[in-house]
C-alpha cells in the first residue's frame, strides 16, 4: 500500500513539473526495485531498465490504440455490397 502511496506522489510530481517525461525514469526505477524482489526477474543496470521502460510505454500506446470509443478492442473489416462496392464495416 506503501509503494502504491509513493508512486503516485511520484507520478504526479513528475507530471506537474516535466510534462509526463520523468515517468520513464519513475518506471525505470519501479523495474529495478521490482527486479531485487522477484525471483527469476533481473535487470542489472539503470540504463537497461530506462529501455525498458520506454519498451513498455510504447507497447502500451500502441495497444491502447486499438480500442475504440466504447473502450473495447474494434476493427474494421471490409466487404463488397452491390457488385463491385466495397464498404467499411465496424466489429
Amino acid at each position: 500500500m506503501k509503494g502504491l502511496l509513493v508512486r503516485w506522489l511520484l507520478l504526479t510530481v513528475a507530471i506537474i513539473l516535466t510534462l509526463g517525461l520523468f515517468t520513464f525514469v519513475i518506471n525505470a526505477l519501479l523495474l529495478l526495485m521490482v527486479s531485487g524482489l522477484v525471483p527469476g526477474f533481473y535487470v542489472y543496470r539503470f540504463w537497461a531498465a530506462l529501455f525498458g521502460s520506454l519498451v513498455i510505454s510504447l507497447v502500451s500506446w500502441l495497444l491502447s490504440s486499438f480500442k475504440n470509443e466504447k473502450g473495447r478492442i474494434g476493427y474494421i473489416d471490409l466487404k463488397k455490397s452491390n457488385g463491385e462496392i466495397w464498404e467499411w464495416v465496424r466489429g
